[in-house]
């Protein structure tokens, strides 16, 4: 079971990264779960501190906090999971890489979004089922 944690503060792209994940998922033979936040809540701090496979998809400015911040509590707990960076300010990369928080992905929500986060998605994929198989050895 994998589980997509999508947090983002503007509804309209929220429920756009839903249907990607959903169409991108179609094609893949793998139980998953959506989680949707529009900020960083309790709820969404307890997902952290579950042992699940996650693939955190994180609006990078958020109304009372940003992306980079949640993605340093997740890593805090979580070194496995997949966190992919959605934004439409492309000026916040060289900030991101900064922090060294083991970033999968940076997608600018104005070059091919959908595209883009469903191959960032399949890539991401494709790692974890590799990750979980060199656990298993």
């Amino acid at each position: 079971m994998i589980n997509f944690v999508v947090c983002e503060d503007n509804k309209i792209i929220l429920e756009k990264n839903v249907e990607i994940i959903n169409k991108t998922m179609f094609n893949n033979n793998i139980n998953y779960r959506i989680y949707k936040f529009e900020d960083y809540t309790n709820d969404f701090k307890n997902i952290i501190y579950n042992s699940d496979i996650k693939i955190y998809i994180l609006d990078i400015e958020l109304n009372k906090t940003s992306g980079i911040d949640i993605a340093r509590e997740i890593r805090k707990k979580d070194l496995d999971s997949i966190i992919i960076i959605s934004t439409a300010y492309v000026e916040y990369l060289p900030l991101a890489l900064k922090n060294k928080l083991m970033l999968y992905d940076f997608i600018s929500k104005f070059e091919d979004y959908e595209e883009n986060l469903s191959k960032v998605i399949n890539n991401a994929l494709v790692q974890l089922k590799y990750y979980q198989e060199i656990k298993k050895k």
